[in-house]
Parts: structure tokens; C-alpha cells; sequence
């Protein structure tokens, strides 16, 4: 089977060009993907027009100054994601500059919020991208994913040991088990840590020997093998402190926004749940529209062992969505285009 959206296109309209479709159909393209995230941003918004108003009614001069610094950090924040794609694609797209690596990351959020698992996402970055090496493109994608769960889960294991050694009171607060249960999910979750990101940084030296030999020279998950053998360790490494720097962005925006929603605790206290807030939402299992609910559930639990306000637990984390997802997808939705085609690499 090869992976190639034009053969349809062709079969319906036969005298077309491939790689030019229709005028028509680029805006049906760009209507459904439209649509779609529209839709979504609208009734996410609809579903919590009170706490909107309640937040509203919140913001003093001082809260407004801590949201409008949060949302200047969304540039900040999608540019170090948009330095890490880049950074990876230029092994097969050596041309690809930032500013296509930006537009690439907002129509990945714009395809992606209102898809499973945010899987559009992997479309809306490679249409940005020449026919040739796109399987290779969508295989950095997963991988930017992985680097980002990775820091997601080293930040947490540090935060549950602070949680641990500085509020124990806390840990039976927010989850009713025994000590000895408490400690086996501890070291679970270090020795899943480590070996992810001892998997990650030396994948291309692995994953070769393992997977390659079978699988068919030439197919899709050839073309991802070989993509990693392809990404230099070094390179790996600079990814993970990317995603290292981009976790301390929009870790600050989650604390300038509870500090702005009437957050007094410490900024060890804070830090502390930021932390296990992204770290239980990351390995909560994924569903449908964009993790629907998870973030306000996780931080309404966990800030509620902590003792902060469900007010200032949910504004905080809903607005830090609007920012960093929400407002992207309508930004992004400037640069959505169709995939005009997935030939196969010409270097098979």
C-alpha cells in the first residue's frame, strides 16, 4: 500500500493536476480544519462561559499584569518547540527555515485540538513541508512529543519527592494508599523516567539493530527507523534542553496565573503541584477533543490537597489552556493548507 492522498483526488477528478488540487477544495480543506477547531474553542468556551466571567471579574491592574506577561510567553514557549521540530527536520529539509517551523507548530495545534490524542497534529506540521521525506517529518514529530513527556516525567518524579520530603501530610491527602504503595510507584516511575530518556538520547545507535530487519525496506515505519538512525545524539540531547526550557516557560505561566487568581502560597508549594499537575495529566490515558477536562481535574485534585481554592486551581489552569492551545489554534488556522501529496521518498 503506499501512502498517497492523491489517488482518490485522481480517481475523481482525472484531468486534474497532482500537487495543484482545485481552488474548491483547498478552501474545503481549510473549511473543515476550520470548522473543526472553531468549533471546539467555541464550546470549550460556551461550557465555561461562568468561570470566563468569574475570572473576569477577578482580574484586578496587578492579575491582569500576571496574565498579559503568561500570554507574551506563548511566542516564547511555541518557539523553543518550534527550535526543536526544526532542528530535527533539517537532517532531511536542510532549507526548512524558523519561520516555517513557527507556522508549522500552529497549524499542528490548529489540526490537532480537536482530533484524538491530538493525531492532526502530525498532518498540520508536515504540510508545511516538500514532498520526499514527510514519513521521516511526522517520525521528529512523535519524537518532539516524547522529548516533552520525558521532561514532563523527570520535573514530576523531582516534584513528588519534594512532595514527599516537604508535604507528606499531602500524599495521603491526594491519593488514599498505603506507604508501601506510595514507594513501589515511586521507583516505578524513576526507572520509567530514566529509561525513556536513556532510550531517547541513544536511540539511533538501538533502534536499527532491534526493528530493521523486520521490516520491508522502503514502507512507512522504514522510513521512521531510519529517521531516527539518522537524528546524531547530540542532537537528541539539545532537544531535551529545549524541551527542558520550554517546560520552565510554561511552568512560570501556570505560576504567574494562580498568583494572579489569588494564589499566597509559596513558590515551592506552587512548583511543587505544577509539577505533579502536568506529570498526572501526561499519564492519564488520552482521549477524544483534546484532553477534555483532564488538566481541570488533575490540578482541582491535586491543588485541593494543597488547600487552594477550586477557583483559583481551575481559572488558572483553564486560561493557562486558552493561552497555550486555544489562541495558537485560531492563530494557526492563518496558515492551514492541504497536503497537496504524500509521494513515496524519491531516494527509494
Amino acid at each position: 500500500m503506499h501512502w498517497d492522498l492523491t489517488i482518490l483526488y485522481k480517481k475523481i477528478f482525472p484531468t486534474a493536476e497532482i500537487g495543484k488540487p482545485n481552488k474548491w477544495l483547498v478552501w474545503a480543506f481549510r473549511g473543515i480544519v476550520s470548522g473543526g477547531a472553531l468549533g471546539y474553542i467555541a464550546w470549550r468556551l460556551w461550557g465555561e462561559r461562568h468561570l470566563m466571567v468569574q475570572s473576569y471579574e477577578a482580574l484586578d491592574a496587578q492579575a491582569a499584569i500576571f496574565v498579559g506577561i503568561a500570554l507574551a510567553l506563548m511566542v516564547l514557549n511555541l518557539g523553543f518547540e518550534s527550535m526543536k521540530w526544526l532542528m530535527a527536520v533539517r537532517i532531511f529539509y536542510p532549507q526548512t527555515s524558523i519561520q516555517t517551523a513557527y507556522k508549522a507548530i500552529f497549524s499542528g495545534i490548529s489540526a490537532g485540538i480537536f482530533t484524538p490524542s491530538r493525531l492532526g497534529e502530525y498532518a498540520g506540521r508536515v504540510m508545511h513541508l516538500p514532498p520526499g521525506w514527510r514519513w521521516e517529518a511526522v517520525c521528529y514529530t512523535f519524537l518532539m512529543r516524547v522529548s516533552q513527556l520525558i521532561i514532563t516525567l523527570v520535573v514530576g518524579c523531582l516534584a513528588f519527592e519534594v512532595l514527599l520530603a516537604v508535604y507528606p501530610q499531602h500524599v495521603y491527602e491526594i491519593a488514599d494508599f498505603p506507604p508501601g504503595f506510595v514507594q513501589i510507584g515511586r521507583l516505578a516511575l524513576w526507572g520509567i523516567t530514566l529509561i525513556m530518556l536513556t532510550a531517547f538520547l541513544g536511540a539511533n545507535h538501538w533502534i536499527g539493530f532491534w526493528m530493521k530487519p523486520q521490516v520491508r525496506k522502503g514502507g512507512m515505519v522504514y522510513k521512521m527507523i531510519r529517521a531516527i538512525q539518522a537524528l546524531p545524539s547530540r542532537i537528541s540531547l539539545k532537544v531535551i534542553v529545549l524541551a527542558f526550557a520550554r517546560y520552565v516557560v510554561f511552568s512560570f505561566q501556570y505560576y504567574l496565573l494562580m498568583v494572579g487568581f489569588g494564589f499566597d502560597g509559596t513558590p515551592l508549594a506552587a512548583y511543587t503541584m505544577i509539577g505533579l499537575v502536568f506529570l498526572f495529566k501526561s499519564t492519564s490515558p488520552a482521549i477524544a477533543l483534546s484532553e477534555l477536562g483532564i488538566r481541570e481535574s488533575v490540578a482541582l485534585t491535586i491543588m485541593g490537597g494543597f488547600f487552594v481554592s477550586p477557583f483559583v486551581a481551575f481559572s488558572s489552569t483553564f486560561i493557562l489552556y486558552v493561552i497555550n492551545m486555544m489562541l495558537p489554534s485560531a492563530i494557526g488556522l492563518l496558515f492551514v493548507k492541504p497536503i497537496q501529496s504524500l509521494r513515496k521518498s524519491e531516494s527509494e
